[in-house]
């Protein structure tokens, strides 16, 4: 909620890939949700080897918030490693938070943000995600809601919230890990990946308070390129009540 107004319900939903989705869910998602678009921010070697499954009259847009290769595993190691292996390969995720938010990643952010920003009414409700359905779309809500006025502590409990569809995978990456590489330091690294932690989703607000000021529309102008009228429009949009 925004003061005494609320944002349209299931206008902006993330998530994981849909590369297994059942026709329930899909059902769902069309008739209940009434989707009109998703938006795959996967990179192209993500895309290629679990591709979603379409949905009949549901639009879709693969905009890429990392180049290839730019996490550091490039598309033959992830063809031919164990998955174990490649993770062990990952930067720590505050400083892949933070990288998402300079150079080409920002400009990619920005296509995927300008997109459902400027998108008509028509063309909701979004559904955008990734692998997991917690970093890369984890910052897009971020930005979205922080766009919406919700407050920063609204925003990371709706980030947190991921946590208890991701406890599971978290913890059985964690022990098979640890009890099948024989290996704890990987085991708690590979747990913090699949878990959504607070000081990760901060790195937003962390970069807005040291590059911009402070000042979230002046990172919305100056580091997303929007303009002041297409954010007011957006905010006409999805916010409904006095």
């Amino acid at each position: 909620r925004v003061l005494f107004r609320s944002i349209r319900y299931n206008m902006l939903l993330r998530g994981r890939a849909l590369n297994n989705l059942k026709p329930k869910q899909m059902d769902k998602l069309k008739n209940e949700y009434h989707l009109r678009t998703i938006i795959d921010v996967r990179d192209l070697a993500e895309q290629a080897q679990k591709p979603d499954i379409s949905i009949p009259g549901v639009k879709e847009v693969s905009l890429p918030v990392f180049d290839e290769g730019k996490i550091g595993i490039s598309h033959e190691e992830r063809e031919r490693g164990d998955k174990m292996e490649l993770l062990s390969k990952l930067p720590p995720m505050s400083k892949l938070y933070y990288e998402m938010f300079h150079e080409e990643c920002l400009k990619n952010l920005s296509k995927i943000i300008r997109m459902i920003v400027t998108s008509p009414l028509e063309d909701y409700a979004f559904y955008y995600h990734c692998s997991e359905g917690k970093d890369r779309t984890g910052i897009i809500s971020a930005i979205l809601l922080s766009m919406l006025g919700v407050s920063k502590e609204e925003i990371i409990k709706e980030y947190l919230y991921t946590n208890r569809v991701a406890r599971r995978r978290a913890t059985r990456y964690y022990l098979g890990a640890k009890y099948l590489k024989f290996n704890a330091k990987l085991a708690k690294k590979v747990r913090g990946m699949f878990s959504a932690k607070r000081e990760y989703i901060e790195v937003y607000f962390d970069v807005v308070r040291d590059e911009y000021d402070n000042d979230l529309m002046k990172f919305y102008l100056d580091g997303l390129g929007l303009k002041k009228e297409e954010i007011e429009d957006f905010r006409n949009k999805l916010i409904v009540g006095n």
